[in-house]
């Protein structure tokens, strides 16, 4: 770590009562850099536009980060912060395999970018305090990339084309599910949803493995959420749909 901590010049980071703030000089953390440290509660990375391999790794006391230039995030930058609740990273336009795997405690991942990416694997692995996600831009969804997000209830991915392997496998609370433009969801990659209702789709288009929706015994296919009246007709299902509508417009 201390010679990581080297490239970086001391007098353009501060560490002040468990917040740990980097000057507008600053545009990169080096891998490891801070691996492991348990005094660090707040993040502000100013300009940093790219976090290397593991540099936040392991901060069980990391609470709440915030990069408004942030582009880049390698391999497992924030694996097993198990405490982080909110990072808020508008302009992030790649995110690295196990990033945020083991951040039990993520609620908020704030992501408008317009910028198309695609996930891997991993990346929100076991982020069992994510409740509703919506990301934009992302084309692919990876291998187990939300995998175990036991309580997320409603996500939404309104460009993603492919969902791979496992993606979903084991999301136990996940109940409505918006990807109108995907085209190819292989197999398990909603193995064991069990509370899954609506899966938002065109069923012209896509191509499903037999075995991709595993123990969702209660799915229905709709093509759109929103209009189609003869699918979608209680007035239950359109409350939850409004809903989730008024959550989107914050993101």
């Amino acid at each position: 770590q201390s010679s990581q901590l080297e490239k970086i010049n001391l007098g353009c980071l501060t560490l002040n009562s468990e917040v740990l703030v980097f000057s507008s000089t600053v545009t990169s953390v080096p891998q490891k850099c801070f691996m492991n440290n348990q005094h660090i509660n707040y993040v502000q990375l100013n300009q940093i536009q790219e976090l290397d391999y593991q540099c936040f790794i392991g901060l069980l006391n990391l609470r709440l980060i915030e990069g408004l230039q942030l582009k880049t995030i390698q391999k497992q930058v924030f694996q097993e912060c198990s405490n982080l609740e909110r990072a808020n990273f508008p302009l992030l336009q790649k995110i690295g395999e196990n990033s945020f795997c083991l951040c039990q405690k993520l609620q908020l991942f704030d992501f408008r970018s317009n910028n198309k990416f695609s996930l891997s694997q991993c990346e929100f692995y076991h982020c069992k305090g994510l409740l509703f996600v919506s990301i934009l831009s992302v084309i692919d969804l990876g291998i187990e990339s939300f995998s175990n997000c036991a309580n997320m209830q409603r996500c939404s991915f309104k460009s993603a084309e492919n969902i791979k392997q496992n993606c979903f496998y084991g999301c136990v609370q996940l109940k409505w599910v918006q990807i109108p433009k995907v085209k190819h969801i292989q197999k398990e990659a909603f193995q064991g949803c069990v509370s899954l209702k609506y899966v938002q789709l065109d069923q012209n288009r896509c191509q499903i493995h037999k075995n991709s929706f595993n123990g969702c015994g209660n799915l229905k296919f709709v093509k759109s959420a929103f209009q189609n009246k003869k699918q979608v007709n209680t007035k239950r299902v359109k409350q939850k749909i409004q809903r989730i509508n008024n959550l989107q417009r914050l993101y």
